[in-house]
């Protein structure tokens, strides 16, 4: 396949990738600023403990900034352009999945004021890859597949490095 080029549409597409950034890092804070009202929803457990999650969140936002930086500084070519899609797919998967449970319960989720910002900025990075239909979509699926695991590993990740200091 052709490699993934920053669109001629798009040419600030360093503008995409740090708006992406900042949402997800406001998500990310308003899902630790609203920690406790997981105990308030009916049906579902915080994704960790209090002591947990931050780590984690920490993790894994320092780790999605330093994935997006990269692909930016690489141009958004080749890989690194399939790393920004994908990125940006399980982000956009992540805020789809937090307004649907939202709807559902009619319980707003921890998290669900931000993607209305980070959702959006996800799609709009994805529409300026030079990625066919058929491409942003299988960005999307393997972000939506991807992410949770990733989400996972960082609480993993975080509940071991909790026990070293």
């Amino acid at each position: 396949g052709r490699p993934v080029r920053v669109g001629r549409r798009s040419p600030a597409m360093g503008v995409r990738v740090a708006t992406l950034a900042v949402a997800f890092a406001l998500h990310n804070a308003e899902e630790l600023a609203r920690f406790d009202a997981w105990d308030a929803l009916s049906g579902f457990a915080p994704p960790a403990d209090r002591a947990t999650f931050p780590r984690a969140v920490a993790l894994l936002t320092g780790l999605v900034a330093l994935a997006l930086g990269l692909a930016a500084a690489r141009g958004l070519r080749g890989g690194w352009g399939w790393v920004a899609g994908i990125i940006a797919g399980g982000l956009l998967v992540n805020a789809a999945g937090h307004v649907g449970l939202s709807l559902w319960t009619a319980q707003a989720l921890p998290g669900v004021v931000t993607v209305l910002v980070m959702g959006p900025a996800a799609a709009w990075l994805i529409a300026g890859l030079e990625l066919s239909g058929r491409a942003q979509l299988a960005a999307l699926a393997l972000g939506g597949a991807v992410m949770p695991a990733v989400a996972l590993a960082a609480l993993g990740l975080a509940r071991v490095t909790g026990g070293l200091g």
